[in-house]
């Protein structure tokens, strides 16, 4: 590659990552990008960028290139390159396993989440960004220890990355320190996919880490060995671009594309028909209770009335009201006979207004109170409370700190199924 397209491309990927990064603090506080830890992200980005320059620098200006040309300063032109592929190499791995920590801890709070347990007060910190970003810089220090090395001491070179060869003991042991710690960071994204394989989470993170993984693990180690082609660190060019794509833009755009549709179930919801007719969760909840009790009670097989009967009766009524359709109507007038509901002197609005307060009422009367009494009503009212003792406390957490007024949604139905 000539000098010109090295500072076109280099060019492009500056403007294209920084314009990235001013992005996802733009968009900061919607749930796709808050939940995906902002700053942690930015760090992700910068070593992407970090390791896009110095690849694009190899393709450009290889070994040879730097020792014939700067023979007075070569030494040092490539332990900085060399340097630079470190901090980049790390600044992007780090901040993918700390993410996939930071989720696993957040969803497995629940073994540690009664009321009589200190865990969830005393850990909760390690939810939160600040906390991941000490521990990032923590474990930047070592990193900072080997690049001063790699300056100050020629043992510097048995580093991974070195351009340097002086022996074939010191080029071995590069490579072999190399990967070695590729197959640590492969071992850590396999066992960070493993613990995370029960989370279920709406914000797509579990299957970005899967993406992850798979790209790193498929990534050629050939870039770190002083004697590859130049052309095989093209492989890490495209990997780290494809990681923008998956890890930034595809969340820039659902943050964009989908707004977070939730609500939240209470013990005072649950004991009163109006409220449960206006929740989709709860009312499909109750729809799956009429429909067992009506399959259980052998003589509801035999009658047109029964309690799913009534429900969905009720229901056409309230779209009938909503949006008057004569097909409806004249639906509705055959569901009055069955209902044997006598409809006086009143106009089609005030008629199905009328049979659906009376459906209402049967409803109330002669099912739901049956409803509060069951055991599938006790099932419920247990996994709300469980609920809403567990969402409170991860509230708390940096995953729900700023919904914005957004309603955390309990997945009751799934809940029950499991």
């Amino acid at each position: 590659m000539n000098k010109t397209s090295f500072y076109i491309l280099t060019v492009l990927h500056i403007i294209l990552f920084i314009g990235t990064g001013a992005i996802i603090i733009w968009r900061k506080t919607n749930p796709f990008i808050l939940k995906r830890s902002p700053l942690i992200l930015c760090t992700s980005l910068i070593g992407g960028l970090i390791l896009n320059i110095v690849i694009l620098s190899f393709l450009t200006f290889d070994t040879q290139y730097v020792i014939i040309h700067h023979k007075e300063n070569y030494h040092a032109l490539l332990r900085l390159r060399q340097c630079a592929t470190l901090i980049g190499h790390v600044f992007i791995v780090i901040p993918y396993l700390l993410r996939a920590y930071r989720l696993y801890f957040i969803f497995h709070l629940d073994k540690n989440w009664y009321e009589d347990n200190s865990f969830f007060a005393k850990n909760i910190h390690r939810t939160q960004q600040k906390w991941l970003l000490r521990i990032l810089a923590i474990s930047f220090v070592p990193l900072i220890l080997i690049c001063l090395l790699i300056f100050i001491f020629p043992e510097g070179n048995y580093f991974p990355g070195s351009e340097i060869v002086s022996s074939k003991t010191q080029q071995d042991i590069s490579e072999s320190l190399y990967i070695i710690v590729a197959f640590a960071e492969q071992l850590g994204f396999v066992i960070s996919l493993y613990n995370l394989r029960e989370v279920s989470d709406d914000y797509q993170m579990t299957r970005e880490l899967m993406w992850v993984t798979v790209m790193w693990i498929i990534t050629p180690v050939f870039p770190f060995f002083a004697k590859t082609d130049a052309l095989y660190r093209l492989p890490i060019l495209i990997r780290n671009d494809l990681f923008l794509l998956r890890s930034f833009w595809i969340p820039i755009i659902i943050s964009f594309r989908n707004p977070i549709k939730v609500e939240i179930v209470t013990q005072e919801m649950i004991s009163s028909l109006d409220l449960i007719l206006q929740s989709e969760i709860l009312l499909q909840y109750f729809e799956d209770y009429l429909i067992k009790i009506d399959y259980d009670t052998s003589s509801n097989l035999e009658k047109k009335i029964t309690g799913l009967s009534t429900l969905h009766s009720f229901m056409q009524c309230e779209k009938y009201l909503s949006f008057p359709c004569p097909i409806d109507y004249e639906t509705l007038k055959d569901k009055m006979k069955v209902f044997e509901f006598a409809s006086k002197n009143l106009d089609d609005h005030q008629i199905i207004f009328s049979f659906k307060n009376m459906l209402l009422n049967k409803l109330k009367n002669e099912h739901f109170e049956n409803f509060l009494i069951s055991h599938d009503y006790k099932v419920l009212r247990r996994l709300v409370t469980n609920q809403e003792i567990y969402f409170g406390r991860i509230l708390q957490t940096s995953l729900g700190s700023t919904l914005h007024g957004r309603r955390l949604s309990i997945h009751i139905l799934n809940s029950l199924n499991n």
